[in-house]
């Protein structure tokens, strides 16, 4: 085999490294490329929005109590190597306080959780329920999501 032969040879088998160098390099520029562009053009299907604070009436429905159920437990067992071994298990709740009310314009039931306000309202009770709306615009159109409950007010 002549010099040149073994030059050629040789310059075709480092040809994949360049090639697996050359896409690796411009992969990261593409994948920066796109960060970039998304970036610039801002994409609102990415953006969620808050109105200001609103105020409706609304009822209670039901108050709640769950009761504390939290427990510990130790579970013997034995090990793969024929070691003793103790498995520490925790389970339950702690008590749970709350309110579930219904607001009268949009119709939507909710809970509320805390001691305070279990122990300000009663069932059927009419309050001032000030909340936030959680949005986002689509095709120029404003769509709620969610709401979000700052107080309630109990007069």
């Amino acid at each position: 085999m002549k010099s040149s032969e073994k030059k050629n040879l040789i310059c075709i088998l480092k040809e994949p490294d360049k090639m697996k160098k050359k896409f690796k390099y411009w992969y990261y520029i593409s994948t920066l490329g796109l960060f970039i562009i998304f970036g610039i053009t801002n994409c609102d299907a990415f953006k969620r929005y808050k109105s200001s604070p609103l105020v409706e009436k609304g009822e209670v429905i039901q108050l709640v109590y769950l009761p504390n159920t939290e427990q510990s437990q130790v579970a013997p067992g034995m090990g793969i190597d024929g070691n003793v071994t103790f498995t520490f298990i925790d389970s339950g709740h702690k008590e749970i306080w709350g309110a579930v009310f219904r607001c009268y314009r949009h119709n939507n039931t909710f809970s509320v959780l805390g001691k305070d306000i279990y122990s300000k309202v009663k069932v059927g009770q009419v309050v001032d329920l000030k909340y936030v709306e959680l949005y986002k615009i689509k095709n120029n159109m404003k769509v709620i999501y969610d709401y979000k409950t700052i107080e309630v007010i109990v007069p």
